[in-house]
């Protein structure tokens, strides 16, 4: 190549600044990954660490959400990130031990998720099947099959 074209595309491309390089390094700059397995495990690890906020923030503000069990009557629950953290919040309140979340099992395609996981809580360990839709790196979408 030669030095002036190298030049120009030095130009063009230039350095990082300081600036984006110190937010891509800080430990809490929110990630740009909107891969949905990768949302999720954010997920996994948010609720593993009791962390509210970081798990409400993986919401979008109109997130629905839907326990399918048996009973036929089930409705879709609005959602938002503030108020998915309060309810993780008093979840993890009204429990004596920490409860832990284990992922089992992940199938993607596209922007579908199901994840199998293993939860103990005071009520003891259960399985169960979470399907989730996520676009544009938020959960919209969050479908419980529960086992209890």
């Amino acid at each position: 190549m030669k030095p002036a074209l190298l030049l120009l595309l030095a130009l063009v491309v230039g350095p990082r600044s300081s600036a984006s390089a110190q937010a891509d390094s800080a430990p809490n700059a929110p990630s740009r990954d909107t891969i949905p397995a990768n949302v999720l495990q954010r997920g996994v690890e948010a609720f593993n660490r009791h962390d509210a906020r970081a798990l409400g923030a993986l919401y979008a503000p109109t997130a629905a959400f839907l326990s399918l069990t048996t009973d036929s009557s089930a409705r879709p629950r609005p959602g938002n990130p503030d108020s998915t953290a309060a309810r993780f919040g008093r979840y993890w309140a009204s429990q004596e031990q920490p409860p832990t979340l284990t992922l089992l099992r992940r199938v993607s395609a596209g922007p579908y998720v199901v994840d199998e996981y293993r939860l103990v809580d005071d009520e003891g360990p259960s399985h169960f099947l979470e399907l989730y839709e996520v676009r544009g790196g938020l959960i919209i979408h969050d479908w419980i099959l529960p086992s209890r």
